[in-house]
C-alpha cells in the first residue's frame, strides 16, 4: 500500500496517493514507514485542497515523530495549510521554526513564505527584513531573485521610491524570470518619482522587450499614461488605441479607451475623441 500510494504521490496522482497512503496509516500503525507515509498523507491532502483533513494527518505526523526525518517537510506543509484556513499566527511561527533548521531543504521555502505572509499582511518592514534574510541566509536559493524583487516592491509600497529604484535597476538586468516584473515596478517608480519621460521609455522598452509577459499589458497603459501625464498627446493616443486593441478584455481598457478619448481633445482631434 505505501509503494502504491507513494509511487501515485511522485508521479501527481494525488486522487489515487490519498486512500492508499491512508489506509496503511489505518492499518500499520507500527510500520518503520509511517513517518513517512503519514506525511505523504498529509502534503497530498493539501494538494487535494482538504484542508481540515489536512491539518489533522499533518499535526499527527509532528506529533509522532517531532525529530522525524520529514518533521520539517511536515511543519512547512502544516504552515501552508493552517495559512490558507486563516490561522495564520501559528503559520508564522512554523514558518520561522522551519527556516531556522540549516539543514532543511524547506528553510528557503519558508522565509520567502514568512515574507509573502507579512507582506500580503500589510507588515512591509517585517516583510522586507524576511526577504533580505533569505538574501543573507541562503545567497545559493532559487527564490533570491524573488526576494529581491519582493523587498524592492515593500519599499515601493512605503515610498521610499529611491532605494526601490536602485534596487529594481539591478533586478532589471538579470536573467531570472523576475525580469518583466522587475522592469515593469522600475518604470513606475519612475512615474512615482514624477520621472515621466524616463519611465515612459523604460515601459516601452520593457513592452518591447517583454510583449509576452504577465505584465505587458500594464506596461504598454501605464507607458502611454506617462505621455499623457507629460502632455505628449498624439504618442499616448496611439499606445491607449493599441492597448484597446490588444488587450480588449483587460480591467484597464476602460481608462485606456477614456484616456484615448481625452488625448485626441487635447490634441485638437475632436473627430476622433467621438
Amino acid at each position: 500500500l505505501y509503494r502504491v500510494g507513494e509511487t501515485s504521490h511522485l508521479l501527481g496522482d494525488s486522487k489515487s496517493a490519498e486512500p492508499a497512503l491512508a489506509e496503511f496509516v489505518t492499518k500499520r500503525p507500527d510500520d518503520p514507514l509511517l513517518e513517512f507515509a503519514i506525511a505523504s498523507l498529509g502534503r497530498v491532502q493539501l494538494q487535494l485542497g482538504k484542508r481540515p483533513e489536512a491539518k489533522t494527518t499533518l499535526r499527527n505526523a509532528i506529533n509522532k515523530f517531532p525529530k522525524g526525518r520529514l518533521a520539517d517537510q511536515s511543519q512547512f506543509d502544516l504552515a501552508q495549510t493552517l495559512e490558507q484556513l486563516g490561522e495564520k499566527d501559528e503559520a508564522i511561527r512554523l514558518y520561522v521554526a522551519v527556516a531556522a533548521i540549516p539543514a532543511s531543504k524547506f528553510a528557503d521555502d519558508a522565509q520567502l513564505a514568512l515574507g509573502t505572509r507579512y507582506f500580503e499582511d500589510k507588515n512591509l518592514d517585517a516583510a522586507m527584513q524576511a526577504f533580505q534574510e533569505l538574501e543573507r541566509k541562503f545567497p545559493a536559493s532559487p527564490w533570491v531573485a524573488s526576494a529581491k524583487l519582493n523587498r524592492a516592491l515593500c519599499l515601493y509600497q512605503l515610498k521610499r521610491f529611491d532605494q526601490a529604484q536602485a534596487l529594481l535597476e539591478a533586478q532589471a538586468q538579470g536573467e531570472s524570470k523576475e525580469v518583466p516584473e522587475a522592469w515593469y515596478w522600475l518604470g513606475m517608480t519612475q512615474k512615482a518619482r514624477g520621472q515621466l519621460d524616463v519611465a515612459a521609455k523604460t515601459l516601452l522598452d520593457g513592452y518591447s522587450k517583454f510583449g509576452s509577459s504577465p505584465v505587458a499589458a500594464e506596461m504598454l497603459f501605464y507607458a502611454a499614461l506617462a505621455q499623457f501625464q507629460q502632455g505628449q498627446f498624439a504618442p499616448a493616443m496611439e499606445r491607449l488605441q493599441e492597448f484597446s486593441v490588444k488587450f480588449p478584455k483587460h480591467e484597464l481598457v476602460d481608462d485606456s479607451l477614456y484616456y484615448a478619448v481625452e488625448s485626441a481633445r487635447a490634441n485638437g482631434q475632436h473627430e476622433q475623441a467621438f
